[in-house]
């Protein structure tokens, strides 16, 4: 009973622990946008200079995600090709080993006249 009780505490602990990391990442983003909001619009640049600075900025990250995506693309794609390669080889080493289980079957069961798969029902 102690035990139990001692677990339904230690879930709701863990429950409320969760919960406060959940709230303190979502009370930093925001806090994150908003610090940049406002270093944007009360920046001495010009309303001209601060659109160049954001588009260059833009262009960077956007850049950054290009190279990145291009990347996980190709390693996925090679990842992908020594799977198939693997499971290829795979059945051909099943079917190979197939053949040489019913082939041996085959002669040992070459001198017997009936083969016999369901058991005789008697009457």
């Amino acid at each position: 009973m102690f035990n139990l009780y001692n677990l339904l505490i230690d879930n709701k602990i863990k429950k409320e622990r969760a919960k406060n990391k959940r709230n303190i990442f979502i009370f930093s983003t925001l806090s994150a946008l908003l610090g940049a909001t406002l270093g944007f619009f009360l920046s001495p640049n010009s309303g001209k200079k601060n659109r160049e600075i954001a588009s260059k900025k833009l262009r960077s990250i956007v850049n950054s995600v290009q190279m990145f995506s291009s990347e996980t693309s190709a390693d996925v794609k090679q990842t992908a090709k020594k799977i198939a390669d693997e499971v290829k080889k795979s059945e051909e080493e099943l079917i190979n080993k197939f053949d040489e289980l019913k082939s041996k079957i085959q002669d040992k069961i070459k001198g017997r006249k009936e083969i016999r798969l369901e058991e005789e029902k008697e009457d």
